[in-house]
């Protein structure tokens, strides 16, 4: 800022000053004064014109007087008045003051009871949740368990475990273990029609699961009664044409001790008199004419799982094991064996689960669709149950870990408009290449 103008404002600022201090002072004297001379001129004027004439000297004096009472008469007015407003503003302070030590009251007293009131709500709450869960007969008998032994740390373990779930459900999420979640989708499939939903696994697994983990066989029990419209979800088309080749070599790469028993199941659960092309390969890869026989009647011959594991795993030594698992590379390292195995996956898939759950969709497409709702790379599964024709019950799997899985309740009809209209896109693009059918896979 220049100096000029800087001395400019602080003229300015004077000149305020200086009419804030004095000015208004002034103007009402002026004005008073104004007023008595007026008043003071008419009363002479009104004297004068009087019939019996008074000199011009008592004019003047009785003019002077009456202005000079109209003056103590305003000056007693307003000093009125400045009393009545002197009152007021000692009135407002006072319920200022009033106020204020309400204010404070409110903030040290009144408040911090209500917290405490609130506090107290919560905790009875949190306290009932907990109560309830302990009035299950499953508790009352864990918590006599307990009681027996209060020197060590269970009852510590089930007071902060069931504080773990209660914060869970006020996220609407829960933890499962695989058998509960298995009875649970048991108990919906009772209760319900139909199950709309998108499902992580590729067929591959459906016939024979990964190593330590038979719950994909379970999961298919559990909802085998039920008509189930399935969406597969994959990153890519290519995936389901090449699914035993990349799940071969995931086994091989994670659980390579597993491979053989693996392999062997899911030749058991595929390979019929339509693929003896398979079978007969692994037969002439392999020099030992028992392993050949036991390899027939326990793999091509057999519907028990039990059988590769306790009947022929269990039985045969090492380097026999190994001559198999050779054969069977083989047969991974011929592509034309891969496409016929492939083939055979998704058939018996679609001879299992039908038309409407031999459905795809790849991740992209599937996020876009969900967008707004929530990020669908979070979760595993997605489904809605239905009951005529109406969606009821809503969830998604948020993972697993180990012998556990996490579960959290969706919005049942907006989920549901969702996976309606995937699957109409699915059935009606059926050869697009982010979502479609699985029949037509490896049509002519």
């Amino acid at each position: 800022m220049s100096k000029e103008k800087h001395e400019e404002q602080n003229e300015k600022g004077k000149d305020q000053l200086f009419w804030k201090r004095w000015g208004q002072l002034l103007v009402a004297f002026v004005k008073t004064k104004v007023a008595e001379i007026i008043v003071g001129f008419f009363t002479f004027l009104v004297v004068s014109s009087f019939p019996d004439k008074v000199n011009w000297l008592l004019n003047v004096l009785i003019g002077v007087l009456v202005g000079t009472l109209y003056h103590f008469h305003n000056k007693a007015t307003f000093e009125k008045l400045e009393d009545a407003t002197k009152e007021g503003m000692l009135k407002t302070v006072k319920d200022v003051n009033n106020l204020s030590k309400s204010v404070d009251n409110l903030s040290n007293n009144v408040i911090p009871k209500l917290e405490k009131k609130l506090s107290k709500v919560t905790n009875k709450l949190t306290k009932d949740v907990i109560e309830t869960m302990y009035s299950f007969p499953e508790f009352i008998s864990l918590g006599n368990e307990i009681e027996k032994s209060k020197n060590d740390c269970d009852s510590e373990i089930v007071e902060w475990v069931l504080k773990d779930q209660v914060a869970l459900l006020e996220k609407k999420e829960h933890i499962l273990t695989i058998e509960g979640y298995l009875k649970l989708l048991h108990k919906f499939a009772e209760e319900h029609h139909k199950l709309y939903c998108v499902n992580i696994t590729p067929p591959v697994f459906w016939f024979s699961d990964k190593p330590n983990r038979e719950f994909v066989e379970a999961y298919a029990s559990e909802t085998k009664e039920q008509r189930v419209h399935r969406l597969t979800r994959i990153d890519k088309k290519e995936l389901l044409r090449n699914q035993f080749e990349m799940a071969f070599d995931e086994i091989g790469a994670k659980w390579s001790g597993e491979l053989l028993r693996w392999c062997l199941f899911l030749f058991q659960r595929l390979l019929d008199d339509g693929d003896r092309q398979i079978s007969s390969f692994v037969v002439e890869n392999l020099s030992n004419a028992s392993i050949k026989e036991t390899f027939k009647m326990t793999v091509l011959e057999s519907t028990k799982r039990e059988k590769i594991e306790y009947g022929f795993l269990h039985d045969i030594p090492e380097e026999e094991r190994q001559e198999l698992l050779t054969a069977i590379r083989a047969v991974r390292d011929s592509p034309s064996h891969c496409k016929a195995i492939n083939r055979r996956i998704v058939r018996k898939f679609i001879e299992d689960h039908k038309e409407e759950g031999s459905l795809f969709i790849n991740n992209a497409r599937l996020a876009s669709a969900f967008k707004g709702l929530f990020d669908t790379k979070y979760y595993g599964e997605v489904g809605v149950y239905i009951l005529n024709e109406e969606p009821c019950k809503a969830f998604a799997t948020i993972g697993e870990f180990g012998s556990l899985i996490k579960i959290k309740s969706m919005p049942p009809a907006k989920v549901f408009e969702v996976l309606k209209g995937l699957f109409k896109e699915a059935t009606e693009e059926g050869r697009g290449s982010d979502i479609g059918n699985m029949k037509y896979l490896y049509e002519s």
